[in-house]
């Protein structure tokens, strides 16, 4: 009897914290479901050539919008790649930026607003540059906005309904699956103290960047919150947080994953996280 309590009461707080966790990001899927949904009915609109010319300085404004809306931008970014508004680079820029939790925690528990104005910029010229250094890359690479691959993975026959109607699908299909899987991961977290998680940084730096750099790559808002705590209470200095903000993009590789289960295609954006998190807290190491 006390156990079935206890896992109730379990379950319950786990909800709560889920909800609250994504309950902020409604609003960003239905806005940017509204508008792919305009873009897609309205073949020759003038935004969709706005865009096109625009998005080569794509991962300039995405590293901002990712500093700014915490996980937000960075849950609706891999709308916005699939269906080619934003380059690959500008993708990749959004989810190094994204620092979910950090920036209010920071403020709310008094940090001085040089040091977090001092991660902030970091964060976001280190986006910039490796945003731009990957569309450079692939520069040759042809960018064409298409829209029926977005509606072919969520098989929701837009088609056959009004803009309001088909972002309203595309919202509630999505904030399922994001529940679904942010409950699971905020369940193992919630068995996971933050003292646990504080030995695990009880080793040098460099080990310490790593880890963070690791740990940074689950795709939940927690861990941004622990790390931050674990820096607020000085157990962890600004190399290794840095990395695990730079690798975790919140929510956002779920996203990415639900609209294109690629597995091959989020190992490489993985990857590519985790390296760019690796050497920006190393460089961090010398700057701060």
């Amino acid at each position: 009897m006390d156990f079935a309590l206890s896992a109730f009461h379990v379950i319950i707080s786990v909800t709560l914290q889920t909800a609250e966790d994504i309950i902020y990001l409604i609003p960003y899927f239905f806005l940017t479901y509204l508008l792919l949904e305009y873009l897609e009915h309205k073949t020759h609109s003038k935004l969709r050539k706005i865009i096109q010319k625009t998005n080569r300085f794509g991962p300039f404004w995405g590293a901002f919008a990712g500093i700014m809306s915490g996980c937000g931008f960075a849950a609706v970014a891999a709308n916005f790649y699939l269906t080619r508004v934003i380059t690959f680079g500008t993708l990749i820029a959004v989810y190094l930026a994204s620092s979910d939790e950090m920036l209010p925690l920071m403020i709310s528990q008094g940090v001085q607003g040089k040091i977090i104005f001092q991660i902030i910029a970091f964060k976001i010229i280190f986006a910039v540059f490796i945003g731009f250094l990957i569309d450079f890359y692939h520069r040759e690479q042809k960018q064409t906005l298409v829209f029926k691959e977005l509606c072919h993975q969520a098989n929701c026959h837009c088609g056959k309904n009004t803009v309001f109607k088909s972002a309203l699908i595309h919202t509630l299909q999505l904030t399922v699956f994001v529940f679904g899987i942010c409950f699971l991961l905020n369940t193992v977290l919630h068995f996971i103290p933050l003292t646990q998680l504080s030995k695990l940084f009880a080793v040098h730096e460099t080990s310490a960047v790593f880890i963070a750099a690791l740990l940074g790559l689950i795709p939940d808002c927690g861990v941004s919150i622990a790390l931050t705590q674990l820096y607020i209470q000085g157990i962890l200095s600004v190399s290794p947080l840095i990395a695990g903000l730079l690798s975790g993009g919140g929510v956002g590789l779920i996203v990415l994953y639900k609209l294109k289960p690629d597995i091959k295609e989020l190992l490489k954006i993985g990857g590519i996280l985790f390296v760019c998190a690796l050497i920006g807290g190393y460089i961090a190491e010398f700057l701060f």
